[in-house]
């Protein structure tokens, strides 16, 4: 088969003939393909704050979700990357080393956190 689909190739490159790190998007590949799912935990103290950095291992800020479990507390879950949700509120920040998880207002406790990083670079 021939070589066809969709592609977009970064500024100053032909897109006939770049390579795929030439390319912004191609249909050869997904374009938000998880890197990795892990999970973590973020301890808030009796202040109701807590903080949470965790290294990606990439070289670039990658596109980020985060979910937060309120569930044993009796409320569900918040997604990420800012929201309040009856328990507490949280955000997280991303950037070419680190993940970082904020939260204020919660009960002091230790919550789990869901969070997937992608191969795909942040816009931002």
């Amino acid at each position: 088969m021939g070589d066809y689909g969709i592609k977009i190739s970064k500024e100053g490159s032909d897109v006939k003939t770049a390579t795929r790190d030439d390319l912004i998007i191609t249909s050869s590949k997904n374009c938000l393909k998880l890197d990795e799912v892990q999970t973590t935990t973020i301890t808030v103290d009796a202040f109701g704050v807590g903080t949470k950095t965790i290294a990606h291992g990439l070289s670039f800020a990658p596109v980020v979700t985060a979910i937060i479990d309120f569930t044993g507390v009796g409320y569900g879950y918040l997604l990420f990357p800012y929201g309040a949700f009856g328990e507490g509120s949280g955000e997280y920040s991303v950037d070419t080393t680190n993940i970082i998880f904020d939260m204020w207002g919660a009960d002091p406790g230790t919550y789990n956190i869901y969070y997937f990083v992608s191969e795909t670079e942040s816009a931002s």
